[in-house]
């Protein structure tokens, strides 16, 4: 049997190697978490993707550049790779909870699939994050942008 100095080293040392494992844990939950979020404000717009602002790999068709200014959120909505002629409804959603917060209008794109489009919107309570949708009869969504 170890002496009593020896045995507290032992659950010292137990202890220690526990707590770094569990800072490397919440470290490795945080960077999944922090991965699903950009934080650079300006995201794609996938075709075809309704996966509420996550990433499902589809076609990149236009740009959203998402920022917060004092209580207002400015969208700068462009599309560079959408159908000739089609009108879409962007809409701006909540991405913490993937909830509508609103319907920031329609646009038209031009013969070259071209449009462009800014909003600025105060919000009742201003969310950590959001996503468009650019929807055409399908959705298309922008990924999460944190604020």
């Amino acid at each position: 049997m170890g002496s009593a100095r020896s045995v507290l080293s032992n659950r010292s040392v137990r202890r220690s190697a526990l707590l770094v494992g569990l800072v490397v844990l919440s470290l490795g939950v945080w960077q999944g978490v922090a991965g699903a979020v950009s934080m650079k404000g300006k995201t794609p717009i996938e075709s075809g993707n309704d996966a509420c602002g996550t990433e499902t790999g589809g076609t990149p068709i236009g740009n959203v550049k998402v920022q917060r200014r004092k209580n207002k959120i400015e969208v700068d909505w462009r599309m560079v790779k959408g159908g000739p002629k089609v009108t879409y409804q962007v809409q701006l959603w909540n991405g913490d909870k993937c909830t509508e917060m609103a319907v920031l209008g329609t646009v038209k794109t031009g013969g070259d699939g071209t449009a462009a489009k800014d909003w600025k919107i105060r919000p009742s309570v201003m969310p950590t994050s959001v996503f468009t949708d650019s929807y055409n009869g399908e959705n298309n969504d922008s990924l999460i942008v944190g604020l």
